[in-house]
């Protein structure tokens, strides 16, 4: 990470990615995590420079060694979540497990260790397709699971925890494990959402469904 002034611009300069630049006067002298000590009138004065935009960068090219060394900087508490939850999706449970104990959630470091140990039996002696199969089955999982948190409503009048359940469903209706996706929305008491499954499933019973 590079940090330099000039023109009356702070500009800060991450990895590969574009310079991001903001308004400030005077000049550069330190550089300390998430702050930048600048020399104005005689004065030194400390400005708060915003890690998020590099760190969703990385996250989103799956670099999470990248992303949580930028999250080490300082990022907000939202930040730290949405690191954790991302690494966790692609199994990266080493910086999942850190960005939890950032947050102090006990409830989603058990949930991280869960999995992982999962992962590790799925994989003993497991064809490319099964593990496939395994890590997507997991995937849907912890997305059910992401899902269970109160969100607000988005601008399509969506809960956030609805959009998880269904992004779980397709997940195991890919991996033909229709029957843990009717169970999903089962449990859920989403009853219309079963039925839908249940019905583009030849194994499954609408009626008996409706029944039970």
């Amino acid at each position: 990470m590079l940090c330099f002034a000039g023109q009356n611009q702070l500009k800060i300069k991450t990895g590969n990615f574009p310079v991001h630049a903001q308004r400030m006067q005077g000049f550069v002298v330190g550089f300390t995590g998430s702050k930048v000590f600048c020399l104005h009138a005689l004065a030194v004065q400390a400005m708060d420079v915003p890690q998020s935009a590099p760190l969703y960068r990385y996250v989103e090219q799956k670099e999470f060694s990248l992303a949580y060394q930028v999250a080490c900087l300082g990022v907000t508490e939202s930040d730290w979540r949405l690191l954790a939850w991302e690494a966790l999706k692609n199994m990266n449970f080493d910086i999942a497990r850190k960005g939890f104990i950032r947050v102090r959630d006990i409830r989603y470091i058990e949930l991280v260790n869960t999995v992982e140990a999962t992962r590790k039996g799925h994989a003993v002696a497991a064809s490319p397709d099964v593990e496939k199969k395994n890590k997507a089955i997991l995937q849907a999982e912890i997305l059910a699971y992401q899902g269970t948190g109160i969100f607000p409503l988005d601008k399509w009048g969506l809960l956030y925890g609805d959009r998880k359940f269904h992004m779980a469903a397709k997940l195991l209706g890919d991996c033909d494990e229709a029957t843990k996706a009717i169970q999903l929305f089962s449990d859920l008491r989403m009853w219309d959402d079963a039925k839908k499954y249940a019905a583009a499933s030849k194994s499954i019973d609408v009626k008996q469904l409706v029944q039970d």
